[in-house]
């Protein structure tokens, strides 16, 4: 599901300590001057843009620019229940025409059907996915696709952080765990999985 993630609270009034959110923001505001009569997503420029910025940092440059007014925002929910924040500059008046553009083209390749026809099987790659927890419908879709999910219970840490994990289990109580290696059983999950291929 497509999901766009705000990173975090800011207090916009304040100056960004860091150069390269500062680069990041102006950077943004020439592209939305450039392409005045065009609407994007947040996501979309995350991505578009992830060779110069991480992710946080492009999402940050686009909340200040909406702070400032200098851009207009929307939340639209997308058909499979996701939503995505659409940002435009602040003089496109008429931007619900493109806007709806963005958001059927979001929908045609979010689609399940779209996701499951990229090439895996063509490639014969299966998917495997080692995660701390996935909802039981994921686990369902892996299965289907041929694929594995590896479910720990735990986030696992590198050991190098295993006082970190202790603190945040006790402090937190969070499920997370440090551990030399993997347990003989999980590793067993795995292995009876591939042999049966």
């Amino acid at each position: 599901m497509i999901e766009d993630i705000d990173w975090g609270e800011q207090d916009f009034n304040a100056e960004p300590n860091d150069p390269i959110e500062t680069e990041a923001r102006e950077f943004l505001r020439d592209f939305f001057d450039r392409n005045p009569q065009r609407v994007y997503f947040s996501r979309q420029l995350e991505v578009q843009n992830e060779q110069r910025y991480f992710h946080w940092i492009t999402n940050r440059a686009v909340r200040d620019l909406e702070a400032e007014g200098a851009i207009l925002t929307e939340r639209r929910k997308l058909d499979s229940g996701g939503t995505v924040k659409l940002v435009w500059h602040r003089k496109f008046r008429y931007y619900k025409r493109e806007a709806t553009k963005v958001i059927d083209l979001v929908n045609q390749y979010s689609d399940p059907n779209i996701g499951a026809a990229l090439g895996l099987r063509y490639l014969g790659v299966r998917p495997v996915i080692a995660a701390r927890m996935l909802p039981k419908t994921w686990i369902n879709d892996l299965i289907v696709a041929g694929g594995f999910a590896l479910v720990f219970k735990y986030q696992l840490y590198p050991w190098s952080h295993r006082e970190l994990a202790r603190t945040v289990s006790r402090e937190l109580g969070l499920p997370v765990d440090s551990p030399r290696s993997l347990s003989d059983g999980t590793i067993g999950r795995f292995l009876r999985w591939h042999e049966e291929l």
